[in-house]
Parts: structure tokens; sequence; C-alpha cells
């Protein structure tokens, strides 16, 4: 507690200055479903996960449409594919743009790449050189996460790392 106000207080904010408070405008990389910041998509394994995430790719690098519908903001895109390789990513970029549409320069994938703090340094690094970066997708996160303690409870694992990639993603928009 400081002379003139407990320790909590800074931490509260009342509805009415809450109503006061301005906010910079939401930036939407596909409009409506995936706003700038951390977006986790789970789902069953072997659901499409990859597939979905590297459609949403080739539109926000493509600077068209994800989809052939929804609106993007445009940019480069990283795809950190770390459970599969080169060979695979080709087949499956060649199901989604085929071999007559234009593959795009400003998607880059990388099938190897650091955990935990290392890889959110390497993220920072890789913003620094490509100013232009829209999306960065994680796949899968149980490889980028530094390794999780068997003893210790997986969520709150989780959850902490996450949050210091939300933090890295805010900081960085």
């Amino acid at each position: 507690k400081t002379a003139d106000k407990p320790l909590w207080e800074p931490h509260i904010i009342s509805a009415a200055e809450l109503r006061r408070k301005a906010f910079p405008t939401l930036v939407w990389t596909v409009d409506g479903l995936l706003p700038e910041g951390v977006c986790v998509l789970a789902g069953k394994p072997k659901s499409k996960k990859s597939w979905l995430a590297l459609g949403i790719c080739v539109g926000v690098a493509s600077s068209g449409r994800a989809f052939s519908y929804y609106d993007v903001t445009g940019g480069r895109v990283l795809y950190l594919d770390l459970e599969s390789n080169q060979r695979r990513m080709q087949s499956r970029l060649r199901s989604i743009i085929g071999d007559h549409g234009a593959w795009p320069d400003t998607l880059d994938i990388v099938t190897e790449w650091k955990r935990g703090d290392e890889g959110i340094a390497l993220l920072n690094g890789y913003c620094d050189a490509h100013t232009d970066t829209r999306l960065i997708v994680i796949d899968i996160w149980a490889r980028f996460r530094s390794r999780i303690d068997p003893k210790a409870n997986p969520y709150d694992q989780d959850y902490e790392a996450l949050q210091a990639l939300n933090a890295w993603a805010e900081s960085r928009h």
C-alpha cells in the first residue's frame, strides 16, 4: 500500500471510465473471423485444421479472399509447419492453388523452429526483417511451446505459454 492508494486500486476501472476510454480500431486479418492477436484453432486430430489455416494463409499472402469468400488484410505470412515437411506442404498448396494459379512469394514456410522464448525471439527477428508480416501460423502448438513438465498441470503451462505469445503478438500488432 502506498500513502494515497492501496496496491490493488490501479487495476480497477469503473464502467463509466471504461465507456470514455478510446481504443484503436481492431484490425481484422480475415474480416469478421480472425482479428489481430493470438487466436487458437482447435479441434479433433485429423479434422483438417491445417488445411483451414493454410487456406487462410494463401488468401492473406495473395491479398485476395480467404476461401473466395472472406475479405482479408493482405500481407506477408509465415507458416510454421512443425509437424510436416516441404513435400507435404507442396502437395497441399498444389491442391489449394493448383498448377496454374500464382503461388505467393509472400507466403514463407518453415519446417523447423525453436521453442518457447527462443521461438518468440525468432518471430521477433522475422517480423523485424519482414515489416509487412500480417499473419503467423504455428502448426502445431505442441511443437512450439516450451516442453512441458509432466508433473505440472498441462492447462496451466499452456495458458502461461500462450500469455507470453499473446503479449508478444499484441506488442507487434
